[in-house]
């Protein structure tokens, strides 16, 4: 299904071209179907398809023709859809809009469940009920944001539920809009604001990938979506591998270390379990604060006493060696920006700076060039196992003599894409982290290269419960990127325990963001032992799937579970907060358990062990008001669940 501007249609569409003349009108009709292969060029895409059908559409008023393509899976009810559209004729023409999927509804009334935030409260869910009129959301920064999520689920009338999502990582936008004669259509693909790309005479243009589903009920768009990132986005050994815990050292020293401070704190992580040890922000050019020296991506040996032995000291103790890194942004102070000042995307006039930062002109071949060479030192001459690769501010001043400034956002992924391809190629074994401002680029285009990403800067638990549920809603655990960090927290001030900080860093990729060594000794073997845990159960925690039981906006506490694979353990996580004085707690009820199977349910951190049958602990619920360890009104307070199917013994496949 596609729409354009000139065959009568006065809704939304989803392309708008314009020729040199000033024309806008087209009139596509559909010439041929065939099945073959094809992915957009330079774009990240989905792997391991089933089959793709091109449907090719001429324009009968110019030289165009429009190819939408789609990509079916047989292991998920998830369609894959991009556009490419050619040039054949004579004329010049300017893309306006160019969506990569459009959606087509019966009715109105529908609601979009979208998410929106800003930096460290990323991805709230918001709802917004469509009878009439257009709703849109997206991104202008030059990154997919933490403004708004280019996931939506639309939950109909009829109680089925369709989504959309984007495989990109730059400006997008989503639109939905409900009309009077009872129709929604919904589109989804790059912004349109001050988006001009001009297609030359034997020039083809291709949209990023899109991918739609329909699915029952909310829980259904969530596994399906996981399924897909699983299967169908993420690649290479790390797809499917456990990930490391890792101790990053932001928190616990921010820009305050040297040599013998760092050494100290990798031994204590390797004792409480981390696997890696992250070098954050502070160890090259003359970098004590966030005023200078990105670009200069020299080590700074005073500070780390030489990276290299610093990286054999780490891999001597058992330990893989991350770095943090911010490869896109130059400093105003910095030996490179004395150098080559043109690298930075200044606007042709007095730029704005933001954070003590300029955006590197990537769209520059030799930017590029700069950045793919200084990274493979660092990853060969430090042997290095993990990048965290940050980015911390938007994209202001575009102008560059490399692109035109309607083109400048998008030829700056293409290029950024290339990079990421070249290296993640190259490294392959090398583990990368995305992080923007914690959470400001989570989307799918990113994860085709880096499997994981830091969720949000702000690390307190409370906060992190809402991050995480709008983040779980369409990305499953083992992208999510969590840490355990220190209390009073950094972000909000709040304290909570240690149990309830591990219980949330648990529903993702767990690690510690935590001056160890300021522990007392009884925490210090606390979260040893939540660690020692984690890592029992990370294939499940990880990879299970993930089930939200009660969510946690409208709520005083939440609750979810993650289920193995195959079947044979689970761990439900039950989170209160905020609870008003004197009122019942009620029952907590599982779910996705197998309803005739019979379980051991032990509670992770005491000694209580009962057994229920699966349709008892689904169904019924669990009076667990008295396990917790103290009431919610001030601090959150966890409880988790060890779940294992019994599969010998007196109540084994029987009713209690």
């Amino acid at each position: 299904m596609i729409s354009f501007f000139g065959n009568g249609n006065n809704r939304q569409f989803q392309l708008e071209l314009q020729d040199d003349k000033g024309n806008y009108t087209q009139e596509f009709v559909l010439t041929d179907v065939s099945r073959r292969e094809i992915a957009p060029k330079g774009l990240p895409s989905a792997h391991g398809n089933d089959k793709t059908v091109v449907f090719t559409y001429t324009d009968r008023v110019g030289g165009l023709i429009l190819s939408a393509v789609y990509t079916l899976f047989s292991d998920c009810d998830c369609i894959a859809v991009f556009h490419r559209l050619e040039n054949v004729g004579n004329e010049v023409y300017h893309i306006r809009r160019f969506s990569s999927a459009q959606l087509d509804l019966d009715d109105t009334g529908h609601t979009i469940v979208y998410f929106d935030g800003a930096w460290a409260r990323e991805r709230q869910q918001k709802k917004i009920l469509l009878e009439s009129g257009v709703f849109s959301t997206g991104s202008s920064c030059g990154y997919s944001s933490n403004r708004y999520n280019p996931f939506w689920r639309i939950d109909t009338p009829h109680n089925g539920c369709y989504a959309v999502n984007l495989l990109y990582s730059g400006n997008h936008k989503e639109i939905a809009e409900a009309t009077p004669l009872g129709q929604t259509r919904i589109l989804i693909g790059l912004n349109d604001e001050r988006f001009d790309w001009k297609l030359s005479p034997g020039e083809a243009f291709d949209t990023p990938q899109a991918v739609m589903l329909y699915a029952p009920n909310p829980q259904k768009i969530t596994e399906q979506m996981h399924v897909f990132v699983r299967r169908h986005i993420l690649r290479g050994k790390f797809a499917s591998a456990d990930r490391p815990v890792v101790l990053n050292s932001w928190e616990a020293v921010y820009f305050d270390f040297n040599r013998k401070k760092l050494s100290s704190l990798a031994r204590a992580a390797k004792d409480a379990g981390a696997e890696c040890f992250v070098l954050d922000d502070g160890w090259f050019g003359k970098r004590n604060n966030d005023t200078c020296s990105l670009g200069d991506w020299t080590d700074n040996e005073e500070k780390t006493g030489g990276l290299l032995s610093f990286s054999n000291e780490l891999h001597d103790m058992g330990l893989k060696f991350g770095l943090w890194v911010e490869p896109e942004m130059i400093s105003p102070d910095s030996e490179l920006y004395r150098r080559h000042p043109e690298y930075a995307l200044t606007g042709g006039r007095t730029p704005i700076i933001t954070r003590n930062q300029f955006v590197l002109d990537l769209v520059n071949p030799d930017v590029a060039e700069y950045v793919l060479q200084f990274m493979r030192r660092l990853l060969i001459d430090f042997r290095i196992d993990y990048i965290k690769w940050d980015c911390n501010r938007v994209m202001t001043d575009i102008s560059s003599p490399f692109a035109a400034g309607g083109e400048y956002a998008h030829r700056y992924m293409l290029a950024l894409y290339d990079i990421w391809k070249r290296l993640t190629s190259e490294f392959a074994d090398v583990l990368f982290e995305g992080c923007s401002g914690g959470g400001n680029r989570y989307d799918l285009g990113i994860l085709c290269y880096m499997p994981q990403i830091w969720t949000s800067d702000n690390t307190d638990c409370m906060d992190r419960l809402r991050i995480q549920e709008g983040t779980l809603a369409a990305y499953p655990s083992c992208t999510m990127s969590a840490h355990v960090s220190s209390v009073p927290n950094h972000q909000t001030g709040r304290s909570s325990p240690l149990f309830s900080r591990f219980s949330v860093a648990a529903a993702g990729v767990l690690g510690h963001e935590y001056n160890l060594l300021a522990m007392s000794q009884e925490e210090f073997a606390q979260l040893k032992s939540y660690t020692e845990f984690y890592k029992r159960h990370r294939r499940t925690l990880q990879y299970g799937t993930f089930r939200l039981l009660e969510s946690a906006y409208g709520n005083t506490y939440t609750s979810w579970i993650a289920i193995a694979e195959d079947g044979g353990e689970a761990i439900a996580t039950v989170i209160r907060f905020n609870e008003e004085v004197n009122r019942e707690r009620g029952r907590f009820r599982l779910g996705g358990l197998d309803d005739t199977a019979t379980y051991n349910v032990t509670i992770v951190g005491k000694t209580q062990l009962f057994t229920a049958r699966g349709d008892v602990l689904n169904a019924y619920g669990l009076d667990l008001a008295e396990l917790f360890d103290h009431d919610a009104t001030n601090e959150p307070t966890a409880l988790m669940l060890l779940i294992e199917k019994k599969t010998t013994g007196l109540y084994a496949g029987t009713a209690l």
